[in-house]
């Protein structure tokens, strides 16, 4: 899940990192490279113990802080596999196409359909929680979208009471 991140550069030329989403969360590394490496530690150490995954803010929330005036901003991916809780099984329905086209994608992408599925829904998520307005993915992703739409519409099945 990508978060957003602030640099800033101290005077002898190290580099350090807050993550504005989780406060007190810093980090630093003497190149930028390693400074933003050292992230997921960081985020790691921060949320030992929690169960509920934070979600991440828009860039734009922060842009806007006078805290982070001075900083870089900058976007890192954190695994929150770390968190990870109870697997449990569910269904769906969905039209044998589509289930076709997300196992060879999931396949070439060296996962199984549930890990595709789950981080594609969590991307999703994260999107929309983070300001992403609806209908501004990338067309490769709105084809999937669209798809995955069609399919679910017409794989409904009417709910008896």
């Amino acid at each position: 899940m990508f978060f957003p991140v602030v640099v800033h550069r101290s005077p002898r030329g190290a580099f350090g990192v807050t993550v504005p989403d989780l406060p007190g969360c810093i980090t630093a590394g003497d190149s930028l490279d390693e400074a933003l490496r050292n992230v997921q530690e960081a985020v790691e150490t921060y949320l030992h113990g929690e169960t509920m995954a934070p979600v991440p803010s828009p860039l734009d929330r922060w842009a806007r802080d006078p805290d982070f005036a001075d900083g870089v901003f900058a976007m890192v991916d954190v695994n929150l596999d770390f968190m990870a809780d109870e697997t449990v099984r569910v269904n769906i329905t969905a039209r044998r196409s589509a289930l076709a086209l997300i196992d060879r994608v999931a396949k070439a992408r060296g996962e199984d359909r549930s890990e595709f599925l789950i981080r594609a829904a969590l991307e999703r998520a994260a999107g929309t929680a983070s300001g992403v307005p609806a209908g501004h993915a990338p067309a490769k992703a709105k084809s999937l979208a669209s798809l995955s739409r069609r399919s679910l519409r017409k794989s409904r099945k009417p709910v008896r009471r």
